[in-house]
Order: structure tokens, then C-alpha cells, then sequence
């Protein structure tokens, strides 16, 4: 793609978002997001519009809601290098194809955890988790809050003791100062995206 602006404006990345786009179109999508950042922010912005759009359905009003939405969006360009944020909508396959183009990946033993810190800042701290079956880790996190975005595999998440399950596709938001256990469940190796993001 010669015209990565062309590309942004052309409304594909809307489609991708919404799940619209067929197998070459992501692909497409995924690959010009690991080379340019334009790309990756205007996937994260279409995401947040999204997810403020579903949220608020029933009580929008005239206009282009996107354009309002996008326009207080405060974007942070202080670092290029930095992945995407996380939403209720992220894509596996957008990460799958981070991780590959990047070269991130599990050494073939490990056990039972194994972390690959990602691209951060003091605002922004992501990383790629594997963990095996039975595998566990409590914490919690003054001043931060946390995403996880289940890639492959399965887990169960206690937060402040409420129990929920989950599988790949799933994002999982923990607010800051909140006790936490994730549990491996799944035979394959877990695989997650972490992020947690200053209060």
C-alpha cells in the first residue's frame, strides 16, 4: 500500500474492527498495523469509539458520533513503539500476527510461566504470558489497572473472590488495588496479552 493515509481514511480498518473484513482484508489489516503506527492508533481510536458507542446506544444524539468521539480522544505520541491498547473488541488474529512479526514467542521448555515483556512506557506496561495447565499467580496492583486478552487456551480468573471463566477471545479488566488469582486450565499452554495502564 503505497498511501498508508489513503489506507486509514479508506474505512477498512472500521469494517476489521466491527469484524467486517474477510480473511485477506485482516491480513492486510494486521500486517500494515506492525509496521506503522498510524495504522495501529487509528485501530485503537475505531475501538474506543466503538465500545463508547455501544455503551451509550440509547443515548446518542444527531451527528457523526465517531468524529466527537475520536476528536477527545487524548492520544499519547510521546512513543512510536508502543502495541495498541487493549479493548473489549481486540482482535486475536491482530495479535497472533504481532507476536509472529516480532518474533515473540515461548521457548520450547518452560515451567510452568513464561513472560516477554512488550514495548512500555510509565503509563503503559504490556507483555505476552504463556502459563501451563495448573499454573497460578495471585497479586494485585496499587495504581494500575489491568487488561488480559486470552490469545489460546483457557483460564479461570478470581477477582476480590468472584470467580469467572474463560477462553481465547476474552478480555478480562481488573481495576487497580483489586486481589487477583488467574489459573491456567486449558492442556495446550495459556496464552495472554497484559497491559496494565496507570489510574
Amino acid at each position: 500500500m503505497n498511501n498508508i493515509r489513503e489506507f486509514v481514511s479508506s474505512g477498512i480498518i472500521e469494517m476489521y474492527c466491527m469484524g467486517l473484513t474477510n480473511e485477506e482484508e485482516t491480513a492486510q489489516v494486521v500486517h500494515l498495523a506492525t509496521l506503522h503506527k498510524s495504522v495501529r492508533d487509528e485501530i485503537e481510536q475505531v475501538n474506543e469509539a466503538l465500545s463508547l458507542y455501544a455503551a451509550n446506544f440509547q443515548q446518542q444524539t444527531s451527528g457523526d458520533l465517531r468524529s466527537r468521539i475520536m476528536q477527545g480522544i487524548d492520544a499519547d505520541n510521546s512513543n512510536t513503539n508502543l502495541p495498541p491498547k487493549l479493548f473489549e473488541n481486540s482482535s486475536v488474529a491482530f495479535w497472533n500476527q504481532y507476536l509472529k512479526e516480532n518474533k515473540i514467542a515461548a521457548p520450547a521448555e518452560f515451567d510452568p510461566f513464561y513472560l516477554a515483556d512488550l514495548p512500555s512506557d510509565d503509563k503503559q506496561y504490556t507483555y505476552a504470558a504463556w502459563a501451563k495447565q495448573g499454573a497460578s499467580l495471585e497479586e494485585t496492583h496499587d495504581g494500575e489497572d489491568e487488561w488480559l486478552f486470552v490469545l489460546r487456551g483457557t483460564c479461570t480468573m478470581t477477582v476480590n473472590g468472584k470467580v469467572s471463566h474463560h477462553k481465547a477471545g476474552d478480555v478480562i479488566m481488573i481495576p487497580y488495588n483489586s486481589l487477583h488469582k488467574a489459573e491456567a486450565t486449558s492442556v495446550e499452554p495459556m496464552l495472554l496479552i497484559g497491559q496494565r495502564i496507570a489510574a
